[in-house]
C-alpha cells in the first residue's frame, strides 16, 4: 500500500517488485494521472481518497509513503493502533524530529511506549532537505517500522496495557511509583523493586520493557 501516490514515480518501483499495489492519493488530478499512466498494469490499483480513513487490506501488506509531515501521527494511529492487523512493516519518509522521536529509548513519550511492545522503530537514513522540489524547511528520514515476532505482550493485553501507560503519563514527571500507589493500590515500592525499576523513575524514564515487566507484574498481584 502506497500512501501519498503523486505521480506515480515510487509506485513504478514498487510495482516492479511487489505483487500488486494499492496506490492512495487524495489530490483528484493526480489520481487521475495515476489511472492513466498504470491503465495497463493490472497489479497496481488506484484508490483516490483520505489513507487516514480508508480500509486497510484484510491480508498480509506492506506500506511505503512519502507522506505529508502535518499528517503524521495521524496516519501512525491509523496503521498501528490495533496490533491484530495484517500489516508487517512499513517505510514512511517523515520529518527527521519525528523519526527520533518514535526511535528515541527510552520513548519518553505515550504513543511510542504504548506501541513499543508489538513494533520496532528505526531510521534507516537520514535525508536532507535539498534532496527535496521544492525543499522543506527541515531535514526529513526514512522511518521503518516492523512488527516484533514474537510480540513482548499479547494481542489480548492491548487494552489494559496502554490504559496502563496513559496513566502513567497523566502525572509524566511524577516517580512512577507514586503514580502506581495512587491508581492501582498495589504495594508499589516492592513492585517497582521486583522489575529492577527506579523509585525515582518517571514515566519518562521507562523503556518498552521495563514499562511490560510493570504492567505484567501488576497483572500477576491483581
Amino acid at each position: 500500500m502506497e500512501i501519498g501516490a503523486g505521480t506515480g514515480a515510487h509506485t513504478a518501483a514498487l510495482a516492479a517488485r511487489a505483487r500488486a499495489v494499492i496506490a492512495i492519493e487524495i489530490d483528484t488530478r493526480l489520481a487521475r494521472g495515476l489511472r492513466s499512466t498504470f491503465a495497463a498494469d493490472p497489479g497496481v490499483r488506484v484508490v483516490e481518497g483520505d489513507a487516514r480513513s480508508w480500509s486497510l487490506p484484510d491480508e498480509p501488506f506492506r506500506v511505503f509513503g512519502n507522506i505529508p509531515f502535518a499528517i503524521t501521527t495521524d496516519l501512525l494511529h491509523r496503521l498501528l493502533a490495533d496490533p491484530l492487523g495484517p500489516m508487517v512493516r512499513a517505510d514512511l519518509l517523515v520529518q527527521w524530529e519525528v523519526a527520533r522521536k518514535r526511535t528515541a529509548d527510552p520513548p519518553r513519550n505515550v504513543l511510542s511506549l504504548g506501541w513499543g511492545p508489538w513494533w520496532r522503530f528505526e531510521i534507516e537514513r537520514r535525508i536532507p532537505s535539498s534532496s527535496f522540489r521544492p525543499p522543506p524547511r527541515v531535514d526529513a528520514a526514512m522511518l521503518t517500522i516492523r512488527r516484533r515476532e514474537p510480540p513482548l505482550l499479547h494481542t489480548a493485553e492491548v487494552t489494559a496495557y496502554r490504559h496502563l501507560v496513559r496513566e502513567l503519563f497523566l502525572r509524566p514527571n511524577q516517580p512512577v511509583v507514586r503514580t502506581l500507589r495512587s491508581t492501582s493500590g498495589v504495594v508499589a515500592g516492592r513492585l517497582v523493586s521486583d522489575v529492577g525499576v527506579s523509585h525515582r523513575a518517571r514515566a519518562t524514564d521507562l523503556r518498552i520493557v521495563d514499562a511490560v515487566a510493570l504492567f505484567r507484574r501488576i497483572q500477576q498481584i491483581v
